[in-house]
């Protein structure tokens, strides 16, 4: 396959950011009033900020129709933006789907399949990448120790910060003494190191570095992930009991309290303590809007914004309970996306047209007038084949992970309908399932057996998309085996992630 936007092995280095320390709220407040980096940009090269909200529910967005939600900055942004209200990710797993997102490919195209075991590839050229060759400052400021610079995810940011300050309170899938293999008894030791922070460091960082040039002619690309609302739910005050009902029970937020209340109650869950997650969880976005907000305001007006999620979360459909990771049903898959900014067409609408986490990259590079190329899967959404039926394909455990599985997801989405077919490795199909998204959104009724046509149709686009990527589920030189990188080993080594030869 020929990677759309192939670079040469060398490229220009990049640093990591240099953290001042946390000064409090006269810091913050320092940030906040200073006035506006303001660039000025040569033709269509505005300044650019890209918004990705970790593991959130299109429908838990107000914009998306939400009763329940608070996310008025969020909801600011798409009323003077386009809404696409047909969006979706392309893997429920923040890795790949951010690696589709910077290059504008498939996760079997880009090779990287999951968290923790794969690297984004050298060969591949990122939108940071393109952006810093035209002369754009180029800064990322991520929330989790997923998108650590050691998986390659830096390609192209000249400032990355990723330094983490807590753990990952998340339950293990891998039961108690389980015979695992080595590179993932090391993913699972990572969640018990600094692993996440919250979006009030993580935006400060960002605000910091959008200041320090302020009045620089160069435009700049600022990416700001944000994981808050990722499992474990534990929302600041006053978002912990902004909604809901009062409640006293044994949920705190935790996967470990919900599964072990459900372990006790042999599956039998009454609804409060279910709506209890989702308070938390709903609490955990509002808190992030906040703070979205506030990046907001301090950018430019001329600024283009982006704003999405890498993938949804489960709240109990298709027997998930607040996981994402295993499944590739709408309550996973379906994300938020919003484009916003002077000069972006169709401003203040929404649109019901197929979209995708992977047509980011071209709308960005299309609306700023910079040429793309290449074998790209995703498209500009507000070009020429914009609004055309077309299919969009997703995935998630389609290959060697950090936490194996039998089984794993691939399927398509096109013109109202899905197809989802449950993989075991290595490419036997094992079930498939079909669903009328458009009256069934929910996808409850299996129609596999009642619309061959249907079946058929989607069957091809599956084929169709599905070879353009790797050949083979072991064929991705993403995937990274430790033992067979001494360079790799000694600098985790270094940075304290590996506790020397086993």
């Amino acid at each position: 396959m020929d990677l759309w936007y192939r670079k040469p092995k060398t490229r220009s280095g990049r640093r990591r950011a240099e953290h001042a320390p946390w000064r409090g709220a006269a810091l913050l407040a320092l940030l906040l009033s200073a006035p506006a980096c303001s660039p000025a940009p040569d033709g269509n090269g505005r300044s650019v900020l890209l918004i990705t909200l970790d593991t959130t529910r299109a429908d838990r967005i107000g914009a998306y129709g939400s009763d329940a939600a608070s996310t008025p900055s969020i909801d600011a942004l798409a009323r003077r933006g386009v809404l696409f209200e047909r969006a979706y990710a392309s893997i429920p797993v923040t890795l790949p789907s951010h690696t589709t997102i910077l290059t504008g490919l498939y996760p079997h195209e880009h090779g990287v399949r999951d968290n923790g075991v794969y690297r984004v590839p050298d060969e591949l050229t990122t939108l940071a990448e393109v952006l810093r060759d035209h002369d754009y400052r180029t800064g990322a400021f991520v929330s989790a120790h997923v998108l650590h610079s050691q998986y390659k995810i830096d390609q192209g940011f000249t400032v990355f910060d990723d330094e983490m300050v807590e753990p990952l309170r998340v339950q293990s899938p891998i039961p108690r003494g389980a015979k695992l293999p080595e590179h993932t008894k090391r993913w699972i030791e990572t969640w018990s190191r600094p692993y996440q922070r919250r979006a009030e460091t993580t935006v400060t960082r960002a605000l910091e570095w959008l200041r320090a040039d302020a009045g620089s002619d160069e435009p700049f690309f600022c990416w700001v992930h944000l994981f808050d609302p990722h499992l474990s739910y534990e929302p600041p005050a006053p978002y912990d009991k902004l909604f809901g009902d009062p409640y006293e029970g044994p949920i705190d937020g935790t996967g470990e309290s919900f599964h072990d209340l459900a372990k006790e109650l042999e599956g039998r869950i009454p609804r409060v303590h279910l709506d209890r997650m989702i308070s938390l969880y709903d609490g955990e976005i509002s808190y992030a809007d906040e703070w979205i907000g506030r990046l907001l305001a301090a950018v430019p007006d001329s600024t283009l914004v982006v704003f999405t999620a890498d993938h949804g979360e489960a709240f109990g459909e298709h027997g998930q309970f607040f996981e994402h990771q295993m499944t590739i049903y709408e309550e996973t898959m379906h994300v938020p996306l919003v484009v916003a900014g002077p000069g972006v067409p169709g401003a203040g609408l929404r649109r019901n047209d197929p979209a995708g986490s992977v047509d980011i990259f071209p709308t960005v590079l299309g609306l700023l007038g910079l040429r793309g190329g290449g074998d790209a899967s995703g498209i500009d959404l507000f070009g020429p084949v914009a609004k055309k039926p077309r299919a969009l394909y997703s995935e998630t455990r389609a290959a060697l992970t950090a936490v194996p599985t039998p089984t794993g997801f691939r399927g398509v989405r096109e013109n109202g309908w899905s197809l989802i077919r449950e993989i075991v490795k290595p490419d036997r199909i094992q079930k498939e399932q079909l669903f009328h998204t458009a009256e069934d959104p929910a996808e409850t009724n299996d129609r596999a057996g009642a619309d061959d046509t249907i079946l058929h149709d989607l069957a091809r686009s599956y084929d169709r998309l599905l070879s353009r990527g790797l050949e083979g589920e072991a064929a991705t030189a993403a995937f990274w085996a430790l033992d067979e990188d001494a360079e790799r080993r000694k600098q985790l080594e270094a940075l304290g992630y590996l506790g020397g030869k086993d």
